[in-house]
């Protein structure tokens, strides 16, 4: 079962980096950090997502032609026991970890529209020599 023991051993692995990532991205949230420190960590989760996906499906396709017998001592294996409790917290994580992931959007959404605001709030005022600008309905003099 080397071959068995080895995909274990990639998915395991990614399994806990996933799991990493996760309190990563709970940390950046409270944190308040910045997007790109987002970026990176969910770059990190879709590469350790992609690694488990793949070791998981070589995973079903070696267990599917083994022999009962086989699959009754893959049950007894401790790696395989580890991976199975991993693929349960990555599950509860994900549910848990959307909270973060909304507050992060919710503070991004925040930052776009104030930051909106600002721009149109801005745009009327422009410098100029005796130029009269209309804006909002109320005129300003920005000239000399």
């Amino acid at each position: 079962m080397g071959k068995v023991e080895q995909l274990l051993e990639t998915a395991v692995h990614a399994y806990q980096t996933l799991l990493a990532a996760y309190g990563d991205v709970e940390k950046s949230v409270s944190a308040g950090r910045g997007a790109d420190d987002l970026l990176a960590i969910m770059e990190r989760m879709m590469d350790a997502a992609a690694a488990a996906k793949t070791a998981d499906a070589r995973f079903q396709e070696i267990t599917t032609d083994i022999s009962a017998d086989a699959g009754a001592r893959l049950l007894e294996m401790a790696l395989f026991e580890k991976w199975l409790s991993l693929v349960s917290r990555v599950i509860d994580e994900n549910r848990r970890i959307k909270k973060y992931v909304a507050a992060a959007m919710a503070m991004t959404k925040d930052d776009l529209t104030r930051m909106k605001k600002s721009k149109t709030a801005v745009s009327g005022y422009h410098s100029g020599h005796g130029r009269i600008i209309t804006t909002t309905g109320k005129r300003i003099n920005c000239g000399v």
